[in-house]
């Protein structure tokens, strides 16, 4: 006999992979990988810039008829560049990435005119490449800048073919506009289902489902596969009325109704498995009934899953015969419903001459489920035939729904992680899932520098519009989501846009940059004071009020944002970030940066692998722009436009400050770690304690409240490193003194004026923590 008290249920130890997509899914997923994205070496094009770049040749493919729902290594291009014209003054038009300091990236576009005299790109059957000049056909962008390699430059989809002609009606072509991925999701507005949704209707062995999703007024239960009846509702129960599992849409709250569905006939496999969700008020029930019974083809006709009142909430299973006799009463055993969020199964399988019962629950939020197994001797159980929900009509408070019959045993882990939304997962994982999910190609730029375990993991999964679910992604982890790089979407984390060495250095003294470089200041970027909230937890705000862009000094600049995250605790992180984001003082900002290849063809390499997410560098701009402060600037590269024709190869790169990013600290890998990015910490209050002059070879710094400075003799290794005094930058080469003051010896040439008794002295370009 069975102990009478429920066991813990045993864990699958099957082991679980991580962006594995779904066989009938196109997928294209990469890690962190070499730049650029490079096309066939069997590419033609046609040649441009042969004055400046012997051998650069421009490549435009079309995949005429490829299936775009199969992996992009077997897609078949065919070269169009020698039908490409000249329209004003331009072949090709490319965008990608965000516009100049945009907080989104918007669909990356392409722009292309046609020849199409010969009538090679009409829509009708004068076309040689008919039917296959259609819309959301494959359109790709190359350029060779005479190296023999060619660099994608852009990836999209065909919006439209429409012809033109002259007034003679002599020249034909057409306007072919192409545009990335977030075309079609923006338009689409593609919905996402609920997390258990999406999980049952991806089995192969779930005969019969009706998810309880409907609307307040559905007059019936749909079912999830169209060709099957759907579940009857008898009663007046309260539909759409319970909103506590977040794994799915609202569901019903019971009161006096009843639901009867009937299972599509199916072969019979000997396995029965019937499972539900279940939220049991806190305070139960005052009487027994039935909360859901069981009807099968066997001897063992009907099986009850009942509420009974003891031990906070009981469960029972009582079985019948054919003839309505009782063969099976468990008696209570005490799962303590009340007050739960669960996910129950009844499981039935024929074990010889038996049946093998096991009933078991797991709780949302919760790794451990109890079960409860019994055998009834002599009885067989056939298929499932219906199943009714509260057949009794017992006027109960119960939220339920996710009616799901399958035709084989499976673990209670099965679909533990859609029970729980999913909470929990990495940025990365969620984006790669949604993606593998929705058929969409994506690669993934997630490099870590240092030793960095801590993750912004995503809060639950709502059911929602896809794009909105993707923005969730790139909001919780701070990167950056664009398309046009590649077939589908493109994810740089905020991990690899961190702590970057340049991918470009423009020289402003050698003429690498072009006329529009204006400085720009203004207050649109400031936030010194930022309200981070979690969506449906805590929310915390965190201000700047003595910065140079605090709220004493230029006044209040609010900002807010709602995040999908895990933990509250991450919320101050997240708060923190944006309120760096929002005071880092970068003097004045750069939004766009302009280059003519053309002009400048050693440039146009390094260039043609540059990707939005990337550093870029300036040096020199005080010889172009005399009234700026000396120095070089960094830059993140948000998006750019370019321009080919066969004279000319403009790019407009549009920018945003890289300051906040590039001195992202991490922790040490161990005591002798002393990379340029390990924290060290600021120690505060410290001042120079006697007056300097220009060029001395030493300061002495006074640190009466703070710890003092580390010595030459403590860490060699921590030495050179930079301060800041009077807005001056100067490297000490060793400091000694166990007591404050302290004197630092320093580079002479680096004292560049007199510094004043009592002047801050800080470490120059501090790390700061992430988010």
């Amino acid at each position: 006999m069975p102990s009478q008290r429920p066991r813990p249920a045993r864990r699958s130890t099957r082991a679980r992979t991580t962006f594995r997509p779904s066989s009938r899914v196109p997928w294209l997923r990469r890690s962190r990988r070499t730049k650029p994205f490079l096309t066939p070496a069997t590419a033609a094009g046609v040649p441009i810039l042969q004055d400046v770049l012997d051998g650069a040749r421009l490549l435009v493919e079309v995949g005429f008829g490829v299936d775009t729902t199969t992996s992009p290594a077997g897609w078949t291009w065919v070269d169009v560049t020698t039908d490409v014209q000249v329209a004003d003054g331009a072949m090709v038009e490319l965008f990608r990435g965000r516009g100049s300091e945009a907080d989104r990236a918007q669909p990356a576009t392409a722009s292309i005119r046609l020849d199409n005299r010969a009538g090679r790109y009409s829509t009708d059957t004068s076309s040689v490449y008919w039917p296959y000049v259609r819309r959301n056909t494959p359109v790709r962008v190359s350029i060779d800048p005479g190296t023999g390699t060619f660099y994608v430059r852009f990836v999209g989809f065909a919006d439209g073919w429409p012809a033109k002609w002259d007034d003679s009606r002599n020249s034909a072509w057409v306007e072919l506009s192409a545009s990335g991925t977030f075309r079609r999701l923006s338009q689409a507005a593609r919905p996402v289902l609920s997390s258990m949704r999406r999980a049952l209707l991806d089995l192969d062995n779930v005969v019969a489902y009706w998810p309880a999703e409907d609307g307040k007024n559905s007059p019936t239960f749909a079912s999830a596969f169209g060709d099957h009846p759907p579940m009857t509702i008898i009663g007046a129960p309260e539909l759409a009325a319970n909103s506590s599992f977040e794994c799915t849409d609202p569901i019903p709250t019971m009161k006096d109704g009843a639901f009867r569905g009937v299972v599509p006939t199916y072969t019979a496999t000997g396995e029965i498995q019937v499972r539900f969700l279940l939220d049991t008020p806190d305070s139960g029930h005052d009487a027994n009934f039935t909360i859901l019974s069981v009807q099968t083809s066997g001897t063992a006709a009907r099986w009850d899953l009942q509420y009974r009142t003891g031990s906070g909430g009981s469960l029972a299973m009582v079985a019948y015969s054919r003839s309505g006799s009782q063969i099976l009463d468990t008696g209570n055993i005490g799962f303590a419903m009340n007050g739960h969020l669960r996910r129950l199964t009844i499981l039935l399988s024929e074990d010889g001459a038996d049946v093998d019962l096991q009933f078991s629950t797991l709780e949302v939020g919760f790794s451990l489920g109890l079960t409860w197994s019994e055998t009834v001797v002599g009885r067989t159980v056939g298929r499932a035939t219906t199943i009714a929900v509260n057949p009794d009509r017992a006027v109960v408070d119960l939220g339920i729904g996710q009616f799901s019959v399958q035709d084989e045993i499976t673990s209670i882990f099965a679909e533990s992680p859609q029970l729980n939304a999913n909470v929990g997962e990495s940025p990365t994982t969620r984006f790669a899932r949604l993606c593998d999910e929705n058929g969409l190609f994506y690669v993934t730029y997630n490099t870590v520098i240092g030793d960095d375990t801590l993750t912004m993991n995503m809060g639950s999964q709502l059911s929602g519009q896809l794009l909105e679910l993707i923005r969730e992604v790139e909001d919780a982890d701070g990167g950056m989501i664009y398309d046009g790089h590649t077939e589908g979407l493109t994810f740089r984390t905020l991990k690899s846009i961190e702590n970057q060495d340049a991918a470009l250095t423009l020289d402003a003294a050698a003429g690498d940059i072009s006329a529009g470089f204006a400085p720009v200041d203004d207050d649109s970027r400031n936030v010194n004071r930022y309200t981070a909230s979690r969506r449906d937890g805590a929310s915390v705000t965190l201000s700047d009020d003595t910065g140079p862009l605090g709220t004493t000094a230029v006044g209040l600049y609010d900002g807010s944002g709602t995040f999908s995250i895990q933990r509250d605790a991450r919320v101050v992180d997240l708060a923190g970030w944006e309120l760096h984001l929002g005071t880092t003082d970068d003097g004045y900002r750069f939004p766009e940066l302009n280059l003519n290849l053309a002009r400048t063809p050693d440039l146009a390499v390094p260039w043609a692998g540059t990707l939005a997410g990337d550093r870029v560098d300036v040096e020199n701009i005080a010889t172009v722009l005399p009234q700026l402060a000396a120095g070089d600037r960094s830059f993140l590269l948000l998006g750019s436009s370019e321009t080919f024709s066969q004279h000319e190869w403009y790019a407009t790169m549009h920018l945003g400050p890289y300051g906040p990013y590039g001195r992202t600290g991490v922790l040490a890998d161990d005591v002798d770690d002393v990379g340029p990015y390990v924290l060290r910490a600021h120690t505060d209050g410290s001042t120079v304690a006697a007056s300097v002059t220009q060029g001395a070879s030493s300061i002495t710094v006074a640190t009466p409240t703070g710890p003092i400075w580390v010595r030459t003799s403590q860490r060699p290794e921590d030495f050179p490193l930079t301060i800041t005094v009077q807005g001056v930058e100067i490297e000490v080469t060793a400091i000694s003194g166990s007591t404050s003051p302290q004197t630092f010896t320093v580079t002479p040439a680096d004292v560049t004026q007199n510094l004043s008794l009592g002047q801050p002295v800080e470490l120059a370009r501090p790390t700061v923590l992430g988010r």
